[in-house]
């Protein structure tokens, strides 16, 4: 007998929890309007998307002439533009056929920062520092940041590019708070006579 009433109250309790089920199931199919704006509303929320950067560091000839003569040296404007980020630092690198052309070096023309050139296999790594008596951080906005000078050594086309990186060196502007930007960069080609 004893049985009898587990068996009762077991088979009763698994009746409610199938009853509650059901009817909780029913209720929610039955207005499929308010499901509905909630799916509309998931729909209207903005999806985030990716600004792109345009910062640039880029490599110009000063007066726009391409073509030049074997051992004359040639004068190479680099701009850059931190988009409206204060730049503390950046660094540079150049890579081109070094038996065509030999780095014959650079100077800043901003009279806080001083450049260093480390001369590679293939390229030249260069490195520029604000001055730590400097106040401020410079913001660069498309202006003439140093100035690099080349002598070609033989006739052809010489491409000067600004590579993006190689090995554990990277091209990039540090700006006040140590933040890396990664610029958009360019090349330039000199015919030599």
């Amino acid at each position: 007998m004893e049985n009898n009433k587990f068996y009762i109250t077991l088979l009763a309790v698994f009746l409610f929890i199938f009853v509650g089920t059901s009817l909780t199931l029913y209720l929610s199919k039955k207005n499929p309007a308010e499901n509905q704006v909630v799916n509309t509303v998931q729909n209207q929320l903005p999806v985030p998307t990716v600004m792109p950067q345009v910062d640039s560091i880029s490599l110009q000839l000063p007066d726009g002439t391409t073509k030049f003569r074997v051992g004359t040296p040639v004068t190479i404007q680099v701009l850059a533009d931190s988009h409206n980020e204060g730049i503390v630092g950046w660094d540079m690198l150049l890579d081109y056929d070094t038996t065509a052309a030999d780095f014959v070096g650079v100077s800043s023309a901003l009279p806080d920062f001083k450049i260093y050139s480390y001369q590679r296999a293939n390229w030249v790594t260069l490195t520029g520092l604000q001055s730590l008596s400097s106040k401020t951080p410079s913001v660069f906005t498309g202006k003439v940041i140093a100035t690099l000078t080349f002598r070609p050594k033989k006739a052809g086309n010489l491409i000067i590019a600004l590579k993006a990186a190689e090995g554990n060196e990277k091209t990039d502007l540090v700006t006040a708070q140590t933040k890396a930007l990664y610029p958009q960069l360019n090349s330039v080609t000199l015919k030599v006579e």
